[in-house]
């Protein structure tokens, strides 16, 4: 009985949500300028909360590619938060829900829901004729995310997560600046991947406390890490190893982007900054012996961020990431 009053106060409570956000989405039908204007700048500041280091290297970016750039951003922000704000799985699952709606009706013609985020993009679609398929990409990821009760098995699943994510998030900013090219897209894919197992890395004591891993269950065998141990947070010489091998495919991407750099067009290579604070982030966890607690790797603040913001600012100058 108890099992069973569960799980009927979270199908209401899911109720509860879809209506919510059905209502949002039939009450305010935007369009105006001023309303573009402001969903863009919901966007930038969506960003900034919630990814800050996205926002910087959108910043360095030429101005006509940061609007759309903070759109694509603040797009991920929301499909991430449907998951990490949800009280319980349905929820997460009903918001995601949400998007893939919300995403059909961006590319119909006609109005969108009243929600800044889905407007901002509706414009940037409109004016740059974004593939559809990266943000269903985008969304099927991170569906597959909420759904998920275990540990992924391989290294080799992230890193097709991460190159629909992370990757696919580079190609939609390629679209949006315009840029066609076969060896941007190519750098992209490797730039992704390198971005996406990063952000895996760096969440690892985030999902400890939630009792959860996205480290593979073929590197912690292979170690012989338990996974308790991990959401106790204790570091170990095996679980140093697992992230070794985890970092080690990381770097590998990250590297072979970068060395195709000459391949990709001058106006390209600011969209692919964000490879910086990737490459940073593991340059420290060597330093930290792959300890991934290490509290040294903890999110950089304050004069520490601000060298970060002067480097990819440096880097933008350059052409390089």
């Amino acid at each position: 009985m108890q099992y069973s009053c569960r799980h009927m106060k979270s199908a209401y409570k899911a109720e509860l949500l879809l209506r919510r956000l059905s209502s949002s989405a039939t009450e305010a039908r935007v369009s105006s300028t001023e309303d573009i204007r402001q969903a863009f700048g919901y966007c930038a500041q969506q960003v900034r909360r919630h990814d800050y280091e996205g926002y910087l290297c959108s910043l360095s970016l030429p101005k006509e590619y940061r609007a759309a750039a903070f759109a694509i951003r603040a797009f991920n922000v929301e499909t991430v938060q449907a998951i990490e704000n949800a009280k319980e799985p349905t929820l997460g699952l009903i918001r995601l829900q949400w998007w893939s709606s919300a995403v059909e009706d961006i590319y119909k013609k006609g109005p969108v829901p009243g929600q800044p985020v889905a407007v901002a993009l509706k414009q940037v679609v409109v004016e740059s004729g974004l593939n559809k398929r990266w943000l269903d990409r985008i969304i099927d990821a991170r569906y597959k995310d909420a759904e998920r009760t275990a540990p992924p098995k391989t290294l080799g699943s992230l890193e097709d997560y991460a190159e629909n994510t992370a990757s696919s998030m580079l190609y939609l900013q390629l679209e949006a600046a315009g840029v066609k090219n076969t060896k941007a897209d190519h750098v992209a894919s490797h730039v992704g991947k390198a971005i996406g197992l990063v952000n895996l890395l760096r969440g690892t004591p985030f999902h400890a406390r939630r009792r959860s891993t996205m480290l593979p269950t073929d590197l912690m065998m292979k170690h012989g890490v338990a996974t308790e141990s991990v959401y106790r947070g204790e570091a170990s010489e095996e679980l140093c190893d697992v992230a070794l091998a985890f970092a080690s495919t990381a770097k590998s991407n990250l590297d072979k982007g970068r060395r195709l750099l000459e391949g990709v067009p001058r106006d390209a290579r600011g969209l692919l900054l964000p490879a910086i604070p990737a490459g940073d982030y593991l340059d420290a966890l060597e330093a930290a012996n792959f300890n991934l607690f290490d509290p040294a790797l903890a999110s950089l603040k304050g004069t520490s961020m601000l060298k970060m913001q002067a480097k990819i600012a440096w880097h933008g100058w350059r052409g390089t990431y």
